[in-house]
């Protein structure tokens, strides 16, 4: 697990998780090797938002566990949390 306390950075995944194009998703994805990025939102407010992000295939991209609500296979949204969480 790692923290990015960052607000620049988080606004930029906040933007980009908002933007991403609503999909409905029914078929496989079979590039998919099951790894996924976990986000947790924590605002000032005590709101709190989490949003699954799978790493590889559809890249579907889940909030608050509902079923897929959008996708991030034409976004940098994968690479840039790559980029946030490197060693």
């Amino acid at each position: 697990m790692r923290t990015i306390s960052d607000a620049g950075s988080v606004a930029r995944l906040v933007v980009e998780v908002n933007s991403l194009p609503i999909v409905h998703h029914s078929g496989s994805c079979p590039a998919d090797n099951g790894s996924y990025f976990l986000l947790h939102f924590l605002y000032s407010n005590h709101d709190q938002w989490t949003v699954h992000v799978d790493g590889t295939g559809c890249r579907l991209v889940y909030v608050e566990g509902t079923p897929p609500s959008s996708w991030a296979l034409d976004s940098r949204l994968v690479e840039d949390i790559q980029a946030l969480i490197k060693p």
